[in-house]
């Protein structure tokens, strides 16, 4: 058994039709809806409120309000708008506004998601939109499992656990997208912790500070500032930083090659990557001896030389 064509309602302003709605409405049909439009429904004699009100409307599943600014002004729009709030509020009817003038959105309208037709000639994909929401479709792409590294079931860093992963993870994203220190107390209020007692959040952070992995640059009641060593960068970049063996060869193969970029701006815009991140790479360098680093104020830093070790690293 077929299931039966959703019967959409389409109300608008008669200065509309022949501009849009006719031509709006007949795809939407050719499309498998049953498009209820006065002009194909009523006829001489007929009474507005049977038609309208009891036949279109009443059975609609969804209502599209064309609006114009022609329509804004109609009172029988109005009406017809009034009477598909009340019926979206009690039977969950679908509301579908469509702009297709520069003009003032209803007030009924304010808080639903409108869709704007700029040109009434072509609208492929608004036309693409409505067709989703009429048949409840979405083109949201399926959700699929995270990978392991960031469940919580097996942490993958020696001697941490599950909640230890979390906080270290969250303390070095911060770290490298803001290109400074984290706050541990503002971390704790993220979502990705809700529920999470504030002294097992606040033993974790000491726990990595005695292994090493962070350090705590301010421990106050109002803050806790929080940052990555760099034994705690090592095992962030190994685990959580896709392909960061071959970003580390780029950025070697950068300094030895292209002397003419050495600051840390230049080069993280040339890697696409953020500065913080970056870094972090040349600090890493510079513990490694493989180049000397200059740190300016404003946050510039400079490679003053490439020492050997980074090109026999980068030949081997």
């Amino acid at each position: 058994m077929s299931t039966p064509a959703p019967k959409v309602f389409v109300s608008h302003a008669s200065e509309d039709k022949a501009r849009f709605v006719v031509g709006f409405a007949t795809r939407l049909r050719a499309n498998g809806v049953d498009a209820w439009l006065d002009a194909w429904e009523m006829g001489p004699g007929d009474s507005l409120v049977d038609k309208i009100f009891e036949q279109g409307l009443k059975s609609a599943q969804a209502v599209i309000i064309v609006v114009s600014k022609a329509s804004v002004v109609k009172p029988w729009v109005r009406q017809e708008l009034n009477t598909s709030v009340v019926k979206r509020i009690s039977e969950g009817l679908k509301i579908i506004p469509l702009v297709i003038d520069d003009c003032e959105i209803p007030g009924a309208l304010q808080s639903t998601l409108w869709l704007r037709i700029p040109d009434l000639d072509h609208y492929d994909a608004e036309f693409a939109r409505i067709l989703d929401v009429i048949f409840d479709r979405s083109s949201k792409p399926p959700l699929g499992a995270a990978p392991p590294r960031f469940t919580d079931s097996k942490p993958i860093i020696p001697n941490l656990s599950a909640l230890d992963e979390r906080i270290f993870r969250a303390i070095g994203q911060s770290e490298i997208a803001t290109n400074s220190p984290p706050d541990a107390r503002e971390i704790l209020q993220e979502p990705a912790f809700a529920g999470v007692p504030e002294q097992d959040f606040f033993d974790s952070i000491s726990m990595m500070k005695d292994q090493g992995l962070l350090a705590v640059e301010n421990m106050m009641p109002a803050a806790c500032f929080t940052r990555l060593t760099a034994q705690g960068f090592t095992q962030y970049s190994e685990h959580f930083i896709d392909g960061y063996a071959e970003l580390a060869k780029r950025l070697g193969a950068m300094l030895i090659n292209e002397p003419d970029v050495y600051e840390n701006a230049p080069l993280a815009e040339r890697l696409g990557q953020p500065i913080g991140l970056v870094n972090f790479m040349l600090d890493s360098l510079a513990d490694a001896h493989q180049i000397l680093l200059e740190k300016y104020q404003a946050g510039r830093w400079e490679v003053v030389e490439v020492l050997p070790g980074l090109r026999r690293a980068m030949k081997e």
